[in-house]
């Protein structure tokens, strides 16, 4: 049942193959027809460019005509004496002129005609020439399946051949087992009827003896022995004569039998010899078909070859491969470690930066507070100045006017000099706030730049 459904299956695919097959035949006809068209349509379209450059050649030769004939008309007008006939051959060049303009004109356009025309049919002649490549493409494809479909379909039938072959020889091996058994059951159940036979004939030929005996007995009791012994005659003539038919009956039974059993034997003898010579014929086909198998086992080693060299190839592209990988992946690592590197420093550097600038930050906020409580004393002693001013003022209006006036102006250079020295010294600690504030140092930088002093002023103590 396996062997028969695989049988099935196998002829499943080998007429859905067929079907393939057939449908990508019709396509590759289909396929030449449309490249049989497209090249008669290039042809002709040769023929008509072949025709448009006769055409122009043919006006290009009239034009050529007509010139000369213009020039001879020309050097003919240019030999004449008189104005008269320079006027009339003027007023006939003129005529001439219009009437080759008309014809130059009619040239010109059959030479744009010819032009367009003929740019159409290259055109054309690329398009159905683009088309009959993408044609003779598509049918060497369809050449290419329905080889591969045939080469696949000729390997199914004759993997089916053998399998069916294969199965033929069993069952002739199986029938000629079963004749040769049946040929030993003839000739043994022969044997068995010929023993018969001749235990029957011993048997009847006994059994008769003993009738005939018998009866003798009987009959010489009553009549006699001449009687008896007359009697005794005519019996064993009758026995005889029994013995006879009986021998003729089996002679010709044993005949019969015997043809019988000659037929059969021959009819078996027949029936081997056919299975012989289907053997012998399913042997031949074996042993093409293990030529086959043998051409194609030779075909396998062979691809097996290619596929072997082609693995060591491959194995020698991926070794490259995978030693490229490593190199990347080690570039890569270092890379990786370089910008990790890279990174650390930064962030170290950010870091001492940030420490740096906290650092200088606090510093000028210090500084800044020193400078508000320096600025905050230097305004209370401004304004004990001025109180100081006042006083002395008011004593001074008490004493006599130049008395005063002397001490007043004395006074006043000091005072002036004292808030100039106040006013440098508080622009001084204002600028140099600002300036650190703004300023931004580097982590190198050890120190500040002290920005001079306005108009030449020394910074130093109020009372230094």
């Amino acid at each position: 049942m396996i062997f028969w459904r695989r049988l099935c299956t196998v002829k499943s695919t080998i007429s859905r193959l067929k079907e393939d097959g057939n449908q990508i035949w019709e396509s590759l006809q289909a396929e030449q027809s449309k490249s049989q068209q497209l090249e008669e349509k290039i042809k002709i379209l040769a023929q008509d460019r072949a025709i448009l450059q006769s055409e122009k050649i043919h006006l290009e030769q009239q034009a050529k005509t007509m010139q000369q004939d213009l020039d001879s008309k020309d050097l003919f007008q240019a030999s004449g004496s008189t104005t008269q006939q320079t006027s009339g051959s003027e007023h006939h060049d003129t005529d001439s002129e219009v009437k080759l303009k008309s014809p130059r004109l009619q040239i010109q356009e059959m030479e744009q005609e010819h032009k367009r025309t003929e740019a159409l049919l290259k055109t054309e002649i690329t398009f159905h020439e683009k088309q009959a490549q993408e044609h003779m493409m598509n049918t060497q494809k369809a050449e290419y399946a329905l080889a591969a479909e045939r080469k696949e379909t000729a390997n199914l039938r004759q993997k089916e051949s053998i399998k069916k072959m294969e199965c033929d020889q069993a069952c002739m091996r199986s029938e000629k087992n079963h004749q040769e058994s049946l040929n030993m059951i003839l000739e043994e159940r022969l044997d068995i009827l010929h023993k018969l036979c001749q235990q029957k004939d011993n048997a009847l030929q006994q059994k008769l003896a003993q009738e005939e005996v018998e009866r003798c007995v009987k009959d010489i009791k009553p009549d006699g022995p001449k009687k008896e012994i007359r009697n005794l005659r005519k019996r064993i003539q009758e026995i005889n004569e029994i013995n006879d038919d009986t021998q003729s009956a089996l002679n010709t039974q044993g005949i019969v039998n015997e043809v019988l059993t000659q037929e059969t034997i021959a009819e078996a003898v027949e029936e081997r010899n056919l299975y012989l010579r289907k053997l012998q014929a399913e042997e031949k086909k074996t042993k093409s078909l293990e030529e086959n198998v043998q051409a194609l086992k030779e075909d396998l080693k062979a691809l097996e070859k290619e596929t072997f060299n082609f693995q060591i190839e491959v194995n020698s592209c991926n070794g490259k491969l995978h030693d490229m990988t490593e190199l990347c992946q080690r570039k890569d690592k270092a890379l990786l470690q370089t910008a990790a590197q890279i990174d650390y420093e930064r962030r170290e550097k950010v870091l001492k930066v940030k420490d740096v600038l906290r650092s200088y930050k606090q510093k000028a906020k210090t500084m800044e507070e020193q400078h508000q409580k320096a600025e905050l004393s230097y305004k209370a002693e401004i304004d004990h100045l001025k109180k100081m001013v006042d006083n002395l003022v008011n004593h001074r209006k008490a004493c006599s006017p130049e008395h005063t006036l002397a001490e007043r102006k004395k006074d006043i250079r000091n005072v002036q000099r004292r808030l100039d020295q106040a006013s440098s010294k508080r622009a001084v600690l204002q600028a140099e706030a600002y300036f650190q504030t703004l300023s931004v140092p580097t982590p190198g930088c050890s120190h500040w730049e002290t920005p001079p002093a306005d108009n030449g002023v020394a910074t130093q103590t109020f009372f230094g």
